[in-house]
């Protein structure tokens, strides 16, 4: 399930930019991908981590813009105007939201224009990321008569997560232990020591951002 994307040049509109900011003449040059909106009447949830639009900074650029992301396409739009574009990762580094303050980086190449939320930061640049995704479940018809149809819906998926080195690399933190303590490979019996002793959940977030900085600050 794909939106159709054309490559457009990127136009900045007014209402784009707040007016504590002015908009560097090199954002102009960035191409955007527009968004053409599917159909989505009658489909229940959304595919937003936020549903509104919200003020953030980016990264290299100067001024406000409004953002959100669609963890169902894994894009981070921006409005323009009164229209929508995707930010190609190739040309942002970071997208902080302001009033919920997390910041989001591009994953990487391999993973086409997603974004990971950061959930944890070293001093010299060690992160945790994750990756939120929403899926899309397509209508269920009624299998008999006396059963009711069920409509398309958009439902959260669990997040995964990922180590981001100093070095770039991005690599999925596994949720079997065996493989997840190996991941940690010089430090793997202390890890699996400190899981063990706090009784730490490898599916759950605050226990994962334990467990990294413990990592990387010991």
């Amino acid at each position: 399930m794909k939106n159709l994307l054309i490559i457009l040049s990127f136009v900045v509109a007014t209402g784009s930019v707040f007016s504590q900011g002015t908009v560097d003449s090199s954002f102009r040059k960035v191409e955007f991908i527009t968004l053409r909106p599917s159909n989505k009447d009658g489909v229940k949830g959304t595919p937003y981590i936020h549903s509104d639009f919200l003020p953030a900074s980016i990264q290299g650029f100067k001024g406000s813009y409004l953002v959100r992301y669609n963890a169902s396409e894994e894009q981070m739009e921006v409005k323009v105007g009164a229209g929508v574009k995707v930010v190609p990762v190739s040309n942002v580094k970071s997208v902080k939201i302001k009033s919920t303050g997390e910041t989001y980086i591009p994953m990487g190449e391999a993973y086409g224009n997603a974004f990971g939320r950061v959930v944890w930061e070293s001093a010299d640049g060690n992160m945790l990321l994750a990756r939120d995704v929403i899926g899309f479940q397509e209508e269920q018809k009624a299998k008999n008569g006396y059963g009711n149809d069920k409509p398309a819906k958009f439902l959260k998926s669990r997040s995964s997560y990922y180590l981001k080195t100093k070095g770039e690399l991005v690599q999925k933190l596994p949720e079997k232990k065996k493989r997840f303590f190996n991941v940690f490979s010089d430090k793997k019996d202390d890890i699996a020591q400190l899981v063990k002793k706090r009784k730490f959940k490898l599916d759950d977030e605050n226990d994962l951002k334990q467990i990294v900085a413990y990592y990387y600050k010991n």
